[in-house]
């Protein structure tokens, strides 16, 4: 669901990552469907509540748009309690072509990372 930002410049959209709490344990008599799942195959596990990197990245970001040199982004953003928000600024606001163009580019590298292909 779209909604507008505190500060109206931008729209997002939140969602929510799936949880997992079952741990593959063995069946218990009388749990019923959830004794038939199979393990998960990954667990999330909890970081740091500052992420450094994440600010440094940020920073970076911030001096090259006060120079010029960057003029919009899009951008997706995970919370510390896993929620997260998508949304576009500057030119990749105006221009929504650009900024899908952007989003794809992002999801395969995501997707080359994910499968150890870079």
């Amino acid at each position: 669901m779209a909604r507008e930002a505190k500060d109206g410049q931008f729209g997002y959209e939140e969602g929510r990552q799936l949880k997992h709490h079952d741990e593959g344990a063995p069946a218990q008599a009388g749990q019923g469907e959830a004794a038939m799942r199979p393990p998960r195959p990954f667990r999330l596990v909890q970081i740091q509540r500052v992420s450094h990197d994440t600010v440094k990245c940020l920073r970076v970001l911030l001096e090259r748009a006060e120079k010029g040199e960057i003029i919009g982004i899009s951008f997706a953003a995970m919370q510390a309690d896993r929620e997260f928000f998508v949304s576009n600024c500057g030119e990749a606001h105006r221009n929504p072509a650009f900024a899908s163009a952007l989003a794809g580019s992002l999801w395969y590298q995501n997707m080359k990372q994910v499968f150890g292909d870079n």
